[in-house]
């Protein structure tokens, strides 16, 4: 009876092995493929967005930046000859960022009319790599992503293999991101990020979950603003690899045919003044000379809207992202590139 219940008990373990490695196989299948959203849940949830979005017979837009377009352009509110425009911002999405998701749409199949990106100024100071920048974030990625982030890696031979360890239990990595989705309600409300796209519209924006906040909640959440830049604006400088990514943001663009702007989002008056008279010359100059010599269009909106319509200093609130949004479709978009109805 010993050796039958030993006999028995190894099926069960081997059993169980194999179960468990098919169902760590199935769900990473799942994330690389039909559920992007589990993975990456702002990208994956915009791509299908995207994807599905009707165009009204208009040239399509896409608007590529970080969580300060995300929740600051409407693209309903950028007047009624605008084309159609579909915001994929994305939070804490500097250049890096930004160039990998604009590379993912266009080898998704999807061809934008023109493209926007957001110039974030206290990015272009980051100096780290590939490797810095997505340290806590690695599971994130598919497997397309190591090939167009290898050539921003320190140790490109090394970082399929870190990234490969932080996939590969992906029902333990991916918990978080897999009960948002799934039973919200069973994690804490600070862990819970289903807000994500619960609050997204049809075109991508994503408004400030609240239509009013009092001056108390402003002061505070934009002191924890000023105190998170703060260091990096004081001593900014252009990094190089945040110029090298700029520049192959627009050689991509050009190489795939497709008109590319660039623009800075509103700031409170707070939060431009602590970046120094001395560093905000050097950061015009570089961006008329970048503008110059690639022959691209920068539109500084950064002084446009006063402190009232924003969060926390830099974050807008629902009706600055409106106000934002129409005098951006004004006088930027639609003197910056003829879009045609008929195109």
């Amino acid at each position: 009876m010993s050796a039958v219940r030993h006999r028995r008990a190894g099926r069960a373990v081997v059993s169980a092995a194999v179960v468990f490695v098919v169902a760590q196989l199935a769900l990473h299948a799942a994330l690389e493929t039909v559920r992007p959203e589990w993975r990456d849940p702002e990208f994956g949830w915009r791509i299908k967005a995207l994807r599905s979005l009707d165009r009204e017979g208009r040239p399509l837009v896409v608007a590529f930046g970080s969580s300060r377009t995300q929740m600051g352009l409407s693209p309903r509110d950028l007047g009624p000859d605008a084309p159609t425009v579909f915001n994929f911002g994305q939070a804490g999405a500097g250049p890096i960022q930004t160039l990998l998701n604009l590379r993912r749409v266009l080898e998704s199949g999807i061809r934008p009319d023109a493209v926007l990106v957001e110039i974030m100024p206290a990015t272009l100071a980051y100096t780290g790599n590939t490797e810095s920048f997505y340290h806590d974030s690695l599971v994130r990625l598919d497997h397309a992503d190591l090939r167009r982030l290898a050539p921003y890696c320190a140790s490109p031979d090394s970082f399929p293999a870190r990234w490969f360890a932080a996939r590969a239990i992906p029902w333990y990595s991916q918990r978080q991101l897999l009960l948002s989705h799934w039973q919200p309600t069973l994690l804490h409300w600070k862990q819970r990020i289903d807000f994500q796209w619960r609050l997204m519209d049809d075109r991508g924006w994503a408004k400030f979950p609240f239509d009013a906040i009092d001056d108390d909640f402003r002061r505070t959440q934009t002191a924890q603003t000023l105190a998170q830049y703060r260091a990096t604006l004081k001593d900014f400088a252009i990094a190089p690899i945040a110029e090298r990514l700029l520049n192959d943001t627009v050689d991509l663009c050009q190489q795939a045919g497709i008109p590319l702007a660039f623009y800075l989002m509103p700031e409170a008056e707070e939060f431009r003044r602590m970046l120094p008279a001395d560093r905000r010359k050097q950061l015009d100059e570089f961006l008329a000379a970048f503008a110059a010599d690639r022959g691209v269009r920068i539109f500084d909106c950064s002084d446009w809207l006063n402190d009232a319509s924003f969060s926390d200093g830099h974050h807008l609130l629902a009706t600055g992202a409106r106000d934002f949004s129409h005098r951006f479709g004004q006088d930027c978009l639609a003197g910056w590139y003829e879009l045609r109805r008929d195109h």
